[in-house]
C-alpha cells in the first residue's frame, strides 16, 4: 500500500511538473539577435516558432532588467543600427525640437558658468585644484565635473572590435565610429557614480531654462505593466516630469558598464522601459510627435534613444491582433564624458528636450 502511495504521489508530482513547465515555458528556440528592422523581426519570429503569439500570450515574464528573449521578441521591438550623435540634428523637426533648438543653443550660450564647465571638460587637472576664486569656476556645474571625471578616473581600458564588424548583425555593437574620446574605457566601481554624473548634468542643463513646474529626478520611477496572463515591474533610474501631476516626458537610464560590454542585455533592458512607459501612459499625450525620449549614460558615454510606436502598438499592447504593430527605437552616440564637443552637442540637445517639455505644460 505504502509503495503505490508514494508512487502515486511520484506520478502526480512529475505532472505538476510537466504542467508547470509547458505553462511557463520560456526557454527560447533558435539564434537569438536584435533586430535591425521589420524583416530581421519576421525572420527572427519565425525561426524561434512565436509568430502565432503575442505579447499577452505569454504565461511568465522577467523583470525589466532580467528581460527574457521571448518577452522581448513578443514586444515586437526593433533597434535600427546607431547614428552619429551629430545625426540628432537632422531629426530635430521630426520631434518636433526645431521651434526650440535656437532658444536651448542662445541659452547655453549666454551662460557663463556653463562655458566654463566646457572649457574644463577636457582639463580634469584643473578641476581638482580650482576654486571658487578662480576665474573660471563653474558654479552649479562643479558637482557635474567632479563626478564626471570619478566616472573616467574609474574606466579601465579595453580593445574594440575592428571598425568592419562594429553595427553588423554578426557582431551587434552599438559602438559609433566618431566615439574620439576615451575610446576602449568600459566599467567603473560602481553604478551610483555614474547615475550621480548623468542627473547632475541634467540637472545643470535643465537649471539653464527658468521653469520651476519641472524637474529631473533621480527617482527609480516603477512602471507595472500588466498582461492577459501575466505582469513585469521595469525601473527606470531617473525621470524627467511634471512635479504637481508626476505625468512624465522623458526617463532616464544607466549602468556603469559600456553598451559594447553589455550589448543585448541593455537594449532589451532598455526596450522593456519603453513598453512599460507606453502601457502606463496617457494616450493623448503626445510630446515629441509621438516619440518617446530615454537618456541613457552607459559608463562613460551618453546616448540618446528614442522610441516611436506605430499607430497600432498600444491596441496590440492590450489584446488585439494587429500586424502592423512595431516599437522603434534609435539609438545616436556616443557621448563622450571627456569631450568638449561632445558635451555641448548634448547639453543643446537636453534643453531642447526640456524646453519642448514645459511648453506643453
Amino acid at each position: 500500500m505504502m509503495s503505490i502511495r508514494k508512487k502515486l504521489r511520484k506520478e502526480d508530482s512529475g505532472k505538476a511538473k510537466k504542467e508547470g513547465a509547458l505553462e511557463d515555458n520560456d526557454s527560447f528556440v533558435g539564434r537569438f539577435s536584435i533586430p535591425a528592422d521589420r524583416k530581421d523581426w519576421t525572420d527572427l519570429v519565425k525561426s524561434s516558432k512565436l509568430a502565432n503569439l503575442s505579447i499577452n500570450s505569454l504565461k511568465k515574464m522577467g523583470s525589466g532588467s532580467k528581460t527574457k528573449k521571448k518577452q522581448f521578441v513578443l514586444y515586437r521591438a526593433i533597434w535600427p543600427l546607431s547614428l552619429r550623435r551629430g545625426d540628432l540634428v537632422y531629426f530635430k523637426d521630426k520631434f518636433r525640437l526645431d521651434s526650440v533648438w535656437t532658444v536651448a543653443e542662445d541659452l547655453i550660450n549666454k551662460s557663463p558658468e556653463t562655458q566654463d564647465y566646457f572649457s574644463l571638460v577636457e582639463h580634469p587637472e584643473i578641476v581638482s585644484i580650482i576654486s571658487e576664486a578662480d576665474g573660471i569656476w563653474p558654479g552649479s556645474w562643479m558637482p557635474v565635473l567632479r563626478y564626471q571625471n570619478r566616472v573616467k578616473e574609474n574606466s579601465t581600458p579595453k580593445s574594440h572590435s575592428p571598425p568592419s564588424l562594429r553595427g553588423t548583425k554578426r557582431s551587434r555593437s552599438t559602438e559609433s565610429p566618431d566615439d574620439q574620446t576615451g575610446e576602449g574605457q568600459t566599467g567603473v566601481i560602481d553604478e551610483n557614480i555614474v547615475n550621480a554624473a548623468f542627473v547632475l548634468f541634467l540637472e545643470a542643463a535643465a537649471a539653464l531654462v527658468d521653469c520651476e513646474a519641472f524637474e529631473f529626478t533621480p527617482l527609480r520611477f516603477r512602471f507595472q505593466s500588466v498582461f492577459s496572463a501575466c505582469a513585469f515591474t521595469a525601473l527606470t533610474d531617473g525621470v524627467l516630469w511634471k512635479k504637481d501631476d508626476g505625468e512624465i516626458r522623458a526617463i532616464v537610464e544607466v549602468e556603469k558598464a559600456t553598451r559594447a560590454d553589455l550589448k543585448d542585455s541593455l537594449l532589451m533592458q532598455e526596450a522593456s522601459e519603453m513598453v512599460g512607459w507606453l502601457k502606463n501612459s496617457k494616450r493623448w499625450t503626445e510630446f515629441y510627435n509621438g516619440h518617446k525620449f530615454l537618456l541613457a549614460e552607459d559608463g562613460h558615454e551618453a546616448w540618446i534613444c528614442v522610441g516611436k510606436p506605430t499607430a497600432s502598438y498600444m491596441q496590440y499592447l492590450e489584446g488585439t491582433d494587429v500586424d502592423d504593430a512595431f516599437l522603434e527605437i534609435q539609438r545616436f552616440g556616443p557621448f563622450c564624458l571627456g569631450s568638449e564637443e561632445h558635451m555641448r552637442q548634448l547639453c543643446v540637445i537636453v534643453v531642447a528636450i526640456y524646453l519642448r517639455a514645459i511648453s506643453l505644460a
